[in-house]
């Protein structure tokens, strides 16, 4: 589970940036990077996600510090309502873990973004010149 983690969430993104980077130069593109809390402030039972999340953190800053000649970006949405997160709820649920407590008064009072609504903004800060 670890290696697979680690090659979607920090292997797949730099292979991505390093085959798209001609022509993102080419035609004004840029890199956004979607980030989680969970990357900075560890959580039971969320250990290979957090420890790749914070991995491809470091490539972030990796990518800014290499000077590619685009601009890379960070956002961090919160906790967005996907059917990820909704699994990732389940087991834990199941596991008896602490933090499901925080989901569950998370969706109850709205403190989730909408994914729908996160795609679109990112489609529109993406769009900007």
């Amino acid at each position: 589970h670890f290696e697979e983690a680690l090659r979607v969430n920090v292997v797949a993104p730099l292979a991505l940036t390093q085959a798209l980077l001609p022509r993102l130069r080419a035609g004004g593109g840029r890199v956004l990077h979607l980030g989680t809390s969970v990357a900075h402030a560890p959580q039971l039972g969320t250990a290979t996600y957090g420890i790749t999340k914070a991995a491809f953190h470091r490539l972030y800053q990796q990518l800014n510090a290499e000077q590619l000649g685009i601009p890379v970006g960070s956002l961090s949405p919160g906790l967005v309502d996907t059917e990820g997160v909704r699994d990732h709820v389940c087991k834990a649920r199941r596991l008896d873990l602490p933090h499901v407590r925080f989901f569950d008064q998370a969706f109850e009072k709205g403190w989730t973004t909408d994914s729908q609504q996160l795609a679109e903004f990112v489609d529109e800060l993406l769009a900007k010149p």
